[in-house]
């Protein structure tokens, strides 16, 4: 069960969250977005209301990239329908472009997975499953009164104060119930060989935007940068205050750039 929603008119764009935000975490974009086009923005499996699953089992290719192709199908999006994606949904948008472009039309990815696969040492210890368990049920338990875990979304942003909205800390302290973001995040780095595309990029000649946060300490700039020019046609905008979410840090100008990018291409 994917759940999504739709808003707007005008050619379709998919949004495909990170992490296990879901849907929610495109609240500054959907609007403004929807005043151009047909947004539809779905919850990966895990997160939001869609199915949820284990993810010490996840299956990026079969449990993402093929969930989402089926769902591009099913809403008959295959034409011309344009991605953008975020973090690993960087990395669906970019296998979508790969397997199917001539379906896709334009493509959107904000500090995406996909290119680097180097870790630090800190990075390192949260890939091993027993500690992310663990923290993920003291220090990060997703209980409301529990402000570390705030912390923990904050640090994703540049600026740790940044004015969030209240819905939005509810709602992902809601996500965490049933799907703890840290569980997944452990996944991945576990995965990052399998989450590597370098040598498959060079095949996208689809026209895309890529958007990075100068101050993002997930996917950090300096580590992805360099591998940006393997992409044929690809534009790159580094917003120089933002940190993993620039579509939230710095929503204005991410919306109308993007929205320039697509209407343009």
């Amino acid at each position: 069960l994917i759940n999504y929603v739709v808003a707007g008119s005008g050619d379709p764009i998919l949004l495909i969250h990170g992490a296990n935000f879901g849907w929610g975490v495109w609240y500054p974009n959907i609007p403004e977005l929807a005043k151009h086009f047909t947004v539809y923005a779905i919850d990966l499996p895990g997160a939001g209301h869609s199915s949820l699953i284990n993810y010490e089992e996840l299956d990026v290719i079969k449990d993402f990239v093929e969930v989402t192709k089926e769902f591009i199908q099913k809403q008959n999006l295959h034409q011309d329908v344009s991605i953008i994606g975020h973090s690993i949904g960087g990395f669906v948008a970019l296998k979508l472009s790969l397997e199917q472009g001539d379906r896709v039309r334009n493509v959107v990815i904000v500090d995406s997975t996909g290119f680097a696969d180097e870790i630090n040492f800190f990075e390192f210890l949260f890939s091993l499953s027993p500690l992310t368990k663990i923290l993920s049920k003291s220090i990060l338990r997703p209980t409301r009164t529990n402000k570390r875990l705030e912390s923990f979304l904050r640090s994703a942003f540049a600026d740790k104060k940044i004015e969030l909205k209240a819905e939005f800390i509810d709602y992902f302290y809601e996500t965490q119930k049933t799907s703890h973001n840290l569980l997944l995040i452990s996944k991945l780095l576990q995965l990052r060989k399998v989450l590597t595309l370098r040598n498959v990029l060079p095949n996208i000649k689809k026209n895309i935007l890529v958007i990075w946060g100068a101050k993002d300490p997930i996917m950090l700039l300096e580590r992805n940068q360099k591998y940006f020019n393997i992409l044929p046609n690809a534009r790159v905008k580094v917003f120089n205050n933002s940190g993993h979410i620039p579509f939230i840090e710095n929503a204005k100008e991410f919306n109308a750039l993007v929205i320039q990018f697509l209407s343009s291409n």
